[in-house]
């Protein structure tokens, strides 16, 4: 009942919280010199990009410095940067609030910067933007922490091997900025991704090495044991160990969460009190969420519980299934932590299916060889680097030197792993009602000799969790289906044709930026639909805001071809398109020029282009029907190129939904092309507060005029159309 309570209290607090962001001042919004103090400690990967976070004190208005309030997290193209914790800097930047890519599947990105106190994201390209105008006085803890925090950072650099030693910064003082992609891939192919990243399973390995470190050393002072309960002493020491490792790994969220978690079962030990473990985590849940009420919606929070809850549950049945008596000491320690690790992997495995899109047969066995590895291994061995490094970050050096060696393994293993998980690796994102019908499904097997009708319940749950999966996928659907994706200030439509062809018409992308699209938003919404296939890949133009998501998706989605316009892209995007041609070609995906075929029909370019036509205007204008519903893809192209389809191709111009071309700029959508389109539908695809005013007023005029019904990516998000060949569904 006192967990009831608990968690009902919990509920309570979350719910005002839920969709009521923090109010910004609009000071923010418009003016870019601000001032204020860092509050996190700067990290930096291998090509020089700085992230972290300030705490405004005031932003220009008029050249005056307003007092202004909130946390901005700041990224910062350089190579060097000397500014550090409790710095007071001035810098240039233009601020905006934190948005979501809003398509289905589509990670939450605004609601995890508000659980993590960012109200506001700022980029400074250029550091000679930010000034030190001062130090703030900022916490001596904090301060000393920063200061234990860079010795551990000098002491790795002993460790020669790149690799090793920046995943050794990962796994110290939780700095991963360094780590490679291709390592990234292995670890998030082998599913041991979340290994490189100091969680609640690091501090709860620390908290138990220490626990019983601590007492056994009070065993070895001559009759201490009789005298007092050293349980009790330790548990305490033991707190204070977590808080010491929590902080010098860079106190994130998740390890603060699970540092709480501990000290509350510590706490229990401490005063004597019978453990329950259910209402513990209750106490610890209460305590985490009156700080920080949407924790609750975060990936690690959810993890780190439903890991000790099936470890709780779980734990016992797998242990007497393996039989553990009449072992040895050692074979019973091996088959105790083997029993952990199973029971942990089947609990956070649907989430883990849930929120990283697949699930791996590869990544089940990975996780119970690699977790035990890293937890009671590697994870003690690093605090006692620390420790070391604390003291002298000379004399830890060789710790260090080992301590990559202990690493090694445990990448030879991420990388053989991945390199057998694709075959094995089931691509899709589990419905969130199948996810809880998992866990029905364990919580009924486990009760079936204690419930009447377990089993009628558990057939009941399956279909749910069956049913489910067959809805959002989309399994008995015939139809065209076709998705304008929110992919920000750029264009992405997924085409999902009767015959079960599939085809995506632009990546969507962000120039001289590493963000990858592809891999980030519309992998996951392809995921969501139970879509691991992709037949053809299109690019209308080869410009950065339309090609740059499709290298992910070449790469991850088999497409057997991509066709283009046949166009050189304009020199300052040479560089970003050799690279993306270079993603094309390790995939082993052929180019063509794309021409008339079963599913399309190719309006523009025309065969000779003018010269004087920029690359837009070169773009592929395509149109697919199926039965009296037609679908017009316009690209980029501008007015010379509406003129020359106008002259050329007026007589199936006509189209039910029009994707409105260049994002509604005012070069494009003249009124004699909408009129020969005369849309029902038209979609414009463009990123929130751009800076290029799209779309155009006079676009917006001419639409209405027409009689269209216009959707906006910006504000809309996502909008798919759903057609039988009669009628037309849109959502």
């Amino acid at each position: 009942m006192l967990t009831i309570c608990l968690l009902a209290a919990a509920i309570v607090i979350v719910s005002p919280f839920y969709n009521n962001p923090k109010p910004i001042d609009e000071i923010l919004l418009q003016q870019n010199v601000c001032e204020g103090f860092i509050d996190s400690a700067p990290t930096s990967d291998s090509k020089g990009i700085v992230k972290f976070t300030v705490k405004l004190q005031g932003c220009k208005k008029d050249d005056i410095l307003k007092p202004i309030s909130g946390r901005a997290q700041l990224t910062v193209n350089a190579l060097q940067f000397p500014y550090t914790y409790g710095d007071i800097i001035r810098f240039r930047t233009h601020l905006h609030v934190p948005h979501d890519f809003n398509n289905p599947g589509s990670f939450k990105f605004e609601r995890l910067c508000r659980s993590r106190g960012v109200d506001l994201l700022g980029y400074i390209d250029d550091p000679g933007w930010i000034t030190k105008v001062g130090v703030a006085s900022g916490h001596p803890i904090r301060m000393l922490i920063e200061g234990w925090r860079q010795k551990i950072a000098a002491s790795l650099d002993s460790i020669s091997n790149e690799e090793l030693r920046a995943s050794a910064l990962a796994l110290t003082i939780g700095d991963g900025a360094k780590i490679s992609e291709d390592v990234r891939d292995d670890f998030r192919r082998s599913g041991l991704a979340h290994i490189l990243v100091i969680s609640g399973l690091n501090v709860a390995f620390v908290a138990i090495a220490a626990f019983f470190l601590l007492k056994w050393m009070m065993l070895l002072i001559p009759n201490l044991a009789l005298k007092i309960n050293i349980f009790k002493p330790a548990a305490i020491l033991t707190i204070a160990a977590v808080w010491l490792y929590a902080y010098i790994t860079g106190a994130e969220v998740s390890v603060v969460r699970a540092a709480i978690m501990s000290t509350v079962f510590l706490v229990s030990i401490a005063i004597d009190r019978r453990q329950d473990t259910f209402t513990s985590l209750a106490v610890a849940a209460l305590i985490i969420l009156v700080n920080s009420p949407l924790a609750i919606y975060d990936l690690s929070f959810q993890l780190s519980f439903v890991a000790v809850i099936a470890i709780a549950i779980l734990y016992p049945r797998i242990l007497k299934t393996l039989g553990t008596k009449h072992r040895s000491k050692c074979w019973r320690y091996f088959l105790e932590t083997l029993a952990a690790s199973i029971a942990a992997t089947i609990g956070v495995a649907p989430l883990l299916s849930y929120y990283f899109h697949n699930s791996s047969f590869v990544g089940i066995i990975a996780n119970i060889i690699a977790v035990p590895w890293a937890g009671f291994i590697l994870t003690p061995f690093s605090f006692l680097v620390e420790l070391i490094a604390i003291i002298s970050p000379a004399l830890a050096g060789y710790p260090a030197i080992a301590f990559g060696y202990l690493i090694k393994p445990l990448m030879i293993a991420a990388h053989l792993a991945a390199s057998i998980s694709r075959p094995l690796t089931v691509s899709f994102t589990l419905p969130l009602l199948s996810v809880v019908a998992i866990y029905m499904l364990i919580a009924l097997a486990l009760a079936r000799k204690r419930l009447r009708y377990a089993r009628l319940a558990m057939a009941a749950t399956l279909i749910i969790f069956i049913g489910a999966i067959a809805h959002q996928h989309e399994w008995f659907n015939s139809r065209l289906k076709v998705a304008f994706l929110d992919v920000g200030q750029g264009s992405c439509a997924v085409v999902r044709f009767p015959d079960g062809t599939s085809a995506i018409i632009d990546g969507g992308g962000f120039k001289k930026s590493d963000f990858d699209l592809g891999k980030s938003v519309i992998a996951p919404y392809l995921w969501y639909k139970g879509i691991s296939k992709i037949d053809y890949l299109i690019l209308t133009h080869p410009h950065p805001d339309h090609f740059k998501g499709l290298g992910f998706i070449a790469e991850e989605f088999g497409p057997k071809e991509l066709f283009w316009n046949g166009v050189t892209p304009d020199e300052e995007d040479l560089e970003e398109w050799n690279q993306f041609l270079g993603r094309i070609k390790a995939a082993s995906v052929p180019m063509a020029v794309m021409k008339d075929n079963a599913n399309f029909q190719v309006l523009n370019p025309p065969q000779n282009i003018p010269n004087y036509w920029n690359v837009n205007s070169t773009s592929l204008a395509l149109k697919t029907s199926y039965g009296n519903i037609s679908f017009l893809f316009t690209g980029d192209i501008e007015a010379p190129a509406e003129e020359e389809i106008l002259r050329t191709g007026a007589a199936k111009l006509g189209a039910t939904v029009m994707q409105i071309p260049h994002h509604g700029s005012a070069t494009s959508s003249t009124a004699e092309f909408l009129n020969a389109v005369r849309p029902e539908y038209a979609v414009i695809q463009l990123g929130k507060d751009n800076g290029y005013g799209f779309p155009n007023r006079n676009v917006l005029e001419r639409l209405n005029e027409v009689r269209a019904k216009i959707f906006r990516t910006d504000q809309d998000g996502a909008v798919e159309f759903e057609t039988d060949g009669t009628n037309i569904f849109v959502e």
